[in-house]
């Protein structure tokens, strides 16, 4: 009994520190359901792998420049310049295990990134299911995810982008179209009035040339019968 007593108060130090010290957030992988991961993104863009820098040691990830063609999604407030500018420079997601769990897909494949603001800078939203391969204007997977009947990744995705065929805030532009549609009327609309006053001038020059005519013709007449 008495080494058991011995031992009581290291059995209490380790259940304390237990206590004291959970194990890694980095030991699950953080996995949204698709309409969430959408909902929690600040930054949805669509875009082109354009360059891949390969992991310099074996722990690290490879990084990628995601070259911008569309902003999807954007707080009002966020100053997407820089990125459009330079691209967005994503990282993969190495888990404690050393296994790639976020990959990147090749140069040049068309993309839809979804990504959240950190400090000023973008990073993947979650820890998977944040890159969406697109072709022919059509999302066709999420690259290296996780997609089921429970969670269409694809389906909500795709659905995502028909829904958002311009630019973020690009909404006005129609507006403004609009508008330019009405200032191209005001333009045509003197044409016409131009085409009307030359055919007024027209129809005045053959009147006139018509009055020459008869007076001339009424002036020999007069002449012949004084003869």
């Amino acid at each position: 009994m008495r080494p058991i007593r011995c031992l009581m108060p290291v059995f209490a130090l380790l259940l304390v520190f237990s206590l004291w010290f959970p194990p890694r957030a980095d030991a699950k992988l953080l996995i949204l359901p698709p309409a969430q991961m959408i909902e929690k993104s600040d930054v949805i863009v669509k875009g082109k792998v354009e360059q891949l820098k390969p992991a310099k040691e074996k722990q690290e990830g490879q990084e990628a420049v995601i070259r911008i063609h569309r902003v999807l999604k954007q707080p009002e407030s966020f100053d997407m310049e820089p990125f459009r500018r330079s691209g967005v420079t994503v990282k993969e997601f190495i888990y404690t295990t050393g296994a790639v769990i976020q990959a990147i897909p090749p140069v040049g494949t068309e993309v839809m990134v979804l990504l959240q603001v950190n400090n000023g800078e973008l990073s993947f939203t979650s820890d998977s299911n944040n890159i969406a391969v697109i072709q022919n204007n059509r999302v066709t997977e999420s690259y290296r995810g996780t997609n089921s009947t429970e969670h269409p990744y694809t389906e909500t995705y795709d659905q995502f982008l028909q829904d958002h065929p311009l630019e973020a805030g690009e909404e006005k532009h129609p507006l403004n179209s609009e508008a330019a549609g009405s200032q191209a009327g005001a333009v045509v609309t003197p044409a016409k009035n131009q085409r009307g006053l030359y055919a007024a001038i027209a129809a005045f020059s053959v009147l006139v040339l018509a009055g020459a005519w008869f007076g001339t013709r009424r002036a020999r007449k007069g002449k012949q019968s004084q003869k």
